[in-house]
């Protein structure tokens, strides 16, 4: 699925400050509830005039300045501090009343009053009176926390580096490299249909919104320069397949993106961007076009959240599979942080042998059932790449040998 573009809107500049908190909101015990507002405000920090990022600024400005929005409202910017510096962080969900968000998540405030309105706050926890502990992002708040409704917070990303590293789980699958699909996954043992393969949590989580994609990439990037010991999270992002098998059109939509998102963080002041810098914008876009899955945080809410894996996003895609996903949530326990909750399971599909191909339907589940013409042209539409797998060879009567490469199967993944 392509990414839409994105409508202009206008600037203003803002500056909301501690005193104008609501004392609904309260910084302890016993406050009351705030009222959630209707309707939403667009707010967005306006840079100084003279202002023209270099390619040295990119990624300390961006993680400061970058306040687009494809949703209904307008995310306010904010000093975001990096992974390594955000506290709390563990390899562990923390429920709330509906929500199940990672500790250090980046989140938005929204409803709570006009001058907070998209404020970026990182979650800290789940309070016993039935509200989020989160801390502003924002230095003018140095460093004050606040008690927020469940509904007046909107996920952004997290970034969980912990996960980008491999874990025992994971071994019975093993990375090659072939011919005709790149990279894909192989079974290093036998399995039985019905058992699990391995398991993986993702190390990146965004909102489904182009400008968190790049908030969290920039973040990386931050947190990888800063503390060597954070760039495993980088690392395990960039070695993932950028898209090499999408569409000439795909991949041109995808760069026209990474250039009006450029644009817009520079607030149009800037020429036209460095190559390298093009280059690694269009490639963090791509990747996450390439290797995202939907994840969802609430039982009740539509599934808007995409998970990114160091494993599991190399499933190369295929028409007969051989294993499917599934993802695993824990009862929900308002107020604790619940570990390895969310994990998915890759489970055999059929009997497993060593060296048997791991791969997964991109689609959904009846596209299996569909004709080859209707299963190539959806995946085409939705993901960006003409179908080769065997058995769509063999039922469309065609030899890959001669088959361009722009039609080698990728890693795409499949928005739903």
């Amino acid at each position: 699925m392509y990414i839409a573009p994105r409508r202009e809107v206008p600037l203003r500049a803002t500056g909301a400050t501690p005193s104008m908190i609501p004392a609904s909101l309260g910084f302890g015990e016993g406050a009351p509830r705030t009222r959630v507002e209707t309707g939403w405000t667009l707010h967005l920090r306006q840079l100084p005039p003279s202002w023209v990022p270099t390619s040295g600024h990119v990624t300390a400005a961006v993680v400061s300045f970058l306040a687009l929005r494809t949703l209904p409202f307008q995310r306010r910017a904010g000093n975001r501090r990096t992974s390594g510096e955000r506290s709390g962080v563990a390899a562990c969900a923390i429920h709330g009343l509906q929500l199940r968000l990672p500790a250090g998540s980046t989140v938005y405030l929204t409803g709570v009053s006009q001058e907070l309105e998209g404020e970026p706050c990182e979650v800290v926890s789940f309070d016993r009176s039935g509200r989020w502990l989160v801390r502003f992002l924002h230095p003018r708040f140095r460093g004050r926390t606040a008690l927020v409704p469940e509904q007046c917070l909107q996920f952004g990303y997290s970034v969980r580096p912990e996960h980008a590293r491999s874990n025992p789980s994971t071994s019975s699958a093993v990375l090659v490299e072939t011919a005709r699909s790149g990279r894909g996954l192989q079974a290093s043992r036998a399995f039985t249909a019905g058992s699990v393969v391995f398991k993986e949590l993702p190390f990146l989580l965004t909102a489904n919104d182009v400008n968190e994609v790049c908030r969290a990439y920039f973040n990386m990037r931050a947190s990888g320069r800063k503390e060597s010991t954070q760039g495993v999270e980088v690392e395990a992002f960039e070695s993932l397949s950028a898209g090499d098998g999408f569409s000439a059109q795909a991949r041109a939509r995808v760069q026209a993106q990474a250039a009006e998102v450029w644009q817009a963080m520079t607030y149009g002041r800037a020429q036209e961007p460095e190559a390298s810098e093009l280059q690694n914008l269009t490639g963090a876009l791509l990747r996450w076009e390439a290797n995202r899955f939907l994840q969802q945080v609430s039982p009740n809410a539509e599934p808007n959240i995409y998970a990114v894996y160091s494993l599991v996003s190399r499933l190369n895609h295929s028409c007969a599979p051989t294993v499917r996903l599934r993802q695993v949530f824990r009862p929900l326990q308002p107020g604790f942080q619940v570990p390895d909750d969310g994990t998915c399971l890759v489970q055999a599909d059929r009997d497993l042998e060593p060296g048997d191909a791991l791969v997964v339907n991109y689609g959904l589940p009846e596209l299996l059932e569909w004709p080859v013409e209707q299963r190539r042209e959806y995946l085409l539409q939705r993901n960006g790449f003409c179908c080769q797998c065997p058995r769509c060879l063999s039922e469309a009567g065609e030899d890959v040998s001669q088959r361009g490469k722009e039609y080698l199967p990728m890693s795409a993944r499949c928005a739903l």
